[in-house]
C-alpha cells in the first residue's frame, strides 16, 4: 500500500477514534442520557449540512471531473448558490425565534455551527475531486477530530465542563479553525489550477445544477432516513438513556463503512467516473470488481478491530446497561456490511448516470426503514432500529446491484 494511503487511513483512524473517545467519555463522566442529547445535535447538524447544500455539488462535482476548463466559473456560481441559501436559512431561525420563542443562543450556536461544517464539507470534497484525499482527511481530522481530542482533555480533568453545551462550544471553535485552513489551503490549489479571476453569475449554470441535483437530494434525504430516522424514534418511544446506549455501540460499529470509504472509495470512485464516462467499460468494470474485493477483505479486519475495541469499552466503563445491550453491536456490524454493500453499489449507478435508479431504490429502501423502526422498536426495543437497518440496507443494495448491471 501507497505511503498516502497509509497516511490517509491514520488521518481517518484519528477522526474516528476521537470521536469514538468523545463518546466514551461522555458516557462515562457526563451520562448516558446527555449523550442521546448528543447524538440528536449531532444528527441534526448533519440533517441540516444535507438541507443547506442540496447536494449541489453532485453535479458541479461531475462536471468538474469531465472537465476543468471551466472551474472558476462552476464553483463561483456553486457558492453563490450557498449564499442564497444560508440566507434563507437565517430568514427561517428569525421566524422559529418569533413564533416559538425558542432559546435565541441555542438556536444562533446551531445555526453558524451549521454554516461552518457546510462550507467546510464542500471544501473536503472539493480536495477529493481534485485528486488530494491526503490533505482532505486532515482536513477532516482538524474538523472532526482535534477539537474533540481538547473536549476529552477537558472533560477527564475539568469537572466544571462536563456538560454538553461546553462539548458543542469546542466543536465550533475547532470547526471554525479547520474553516479557515481549509481556505488558505484552497487558495494555494486555486493557484495550481490558474483560476484566481472571479467568474460572473450565470443563471443558467445555477438553475441547470438545481435540476440535476434535484434527484441526488431527495434519493440523499431518503438515505439519510434510513441512517438517522431510528434515532428519533428511539428518543420518542424509549427517551435519551437508550438513544445514548444506541449511540455508543453505533459510533464503534461505524469504523466499517468510514474507512472502507477512506481506504477504497475515495480512491477508486472518481476513476470508476472518468472511465465510464470515457467508454473504458473493461477498464470500469475491473475497477468495480477490485473495489469490492479490497472493500470485503477491510470489512472483515475492521469487525474483528471492532469487536476488540468494543469489549475493552465495556470493561473500562462497566455500565451494567451497556454489557447487557452487548449484542446489540453484532447486528450492527451486520449492519454495516449492507451498508458498504449499498454504497459501492450506488458508485456503479452514479458512474453510470442512473439517477433516477439511485433515487427509486432509495425511497423504496426508506419506507421499509420509516414502517420497520414504528413496527419494531416500541415492540422489541432499539434491537428493532437495528433489524429495520439491516433489512433497508440489504433491500437497497440488492436493487441497486441489479440496476448496475450493463446491458450490450
Amino acid at each position: 500500500m501507497k505511503l498516502n494511503s497509509l497516511i490517509n487511513i491514520f488521518l481517518r483512524g484519528l477522526t474516528i477514534g476521537s470521536r469514538f473517545l468523545l463518546t466514551f467519555i461522555i458516557a462515562q463522566y457526563i451520562s448516558i442520557e446527555e449523550l442521546g442529547t448528543y447524538s440528536l445535535v449531532n444528527t441534526s447538524i448533519i440533517l441540516g449540512v444535507i438541507l443547506v447544500g442540496f447536494d449541489f455539488y453532485m453535479f458541479a462535482n461531475r462536471v468538474i471531473l469531465k472537465d476543468k476548463k471551466n472551474l472558476n466559473e462552476i464553483l463561483f456560481n456553486q457558492f453563490l448558490f450557498y449564499i442564497f441559501i444560508y440566507f434563507i436559512i437565517l430568514i427561517s431561525m428569525l421566524f422559529i425565534h418569533a413564533l416559538l420563542h425558542w432559546d435565541l443562543k441555542i438556536l444562533i450556536l446551531f445555526t453558524v455551527l451549521l454554516f461552518i461544517e457546510h462550507l467546510s464539507q464542500e471544501l473536503y470534497r472539493l480536495f477529493i475531486i481534485f485528486g488530494r484525499p491526503l490533505t482532505a482527511n486532515f482536513l477532516l481530522f482538524s474538523r472532526s477530530g482535534m477539537w474533540g481530542i481538547i473536549a476529552i482533555i477537558f472533560l477527564v480533568f475539568l469537572e466544571n465542563a462536563r456538560n454538553i453545551e461546553f462539548v458543542l462550544y469546542c466543536w465550533l471553535i475547532g470547526s471554525s479553525l479547520s474553516l479557515f485552513l481549509s481556505f488558505y489551503l484552497f487558495s494555494r490549489i486555486y493557484r495550481d489550477f490558474q483560476i484566481l479571476k472571479l467568474s460572473s453569475l450565470n443563471f443558467d449554470l445555477i438553475k441547470k445544477g438545481i435540476k440535476a441535483s434535484i434527484p441526488f437530494f431527495i434519493s440523499t434525504i431518503f438515505l439519510k432516513i434510513i441512517e438517522f430516522f431510528d434515532r428519533f424514534i428511539i428518543n420518542y418511544f424509549l427517551g435519551k438513556e437508550q438513544l445514548g446506549i444506541y449511540t455508543f455501540f453505533y459510533n464503534i460499529s461505524n469504523i466499517l463503512p468510514v474507512f472502507v470509504f477512506t481506504s477504497v472509495g475515495m480512491f477508486l470512485y472518481p476513476k470508476a467516473v472518468e472511465y465510464f464516462a470515457n467508454g473504458k467499460i473493461k477498464e470500469y468494470q475491473t475497477l468495480i470488481k477490485r473495489m469490492y474485493k479490497l472493500s470485503i477483505l477491510s470489512m472483515v479486519s475492521l469487525a474483528i478491530f471492532a469487536t476488540i475495541a468494543m469489549k475493552v469499552s465495556l470493561i473500562i466503563i462497566k455500565d451494567s446497561k451497556l454489557v447487557d445491550s452487548e449484542p446489540l453491536f453484532y447486528l450492527m456490524l451486520i449492519q454495516m456490511v449492507f451498508i458498504i454493500f449499498a454504497q459501492l453499489s450506488h458508485y456503479e449507478l452514479y458512474a453510470q448516470n442512473k439517477e433516477r435508479k439511485i433515487l427509486f431504490t432509495t425511497v423504496i429502501s426508506s419506507v421499509v426503514s420509516i414502517f420497520g423502526n414504528i413496527i419494531l422498536i416500541p415492540t422489541i426495543g432499539i434491537n428493532g432500529a437495528t433489524i429495520s437497518g439491516i433489512l433497508s440496507f440489504a433491500l437497497l443494495f440488492g436493487i441497486r446491484k441489479k440496476y448496475s448491471k450493463l446491458e450490450y
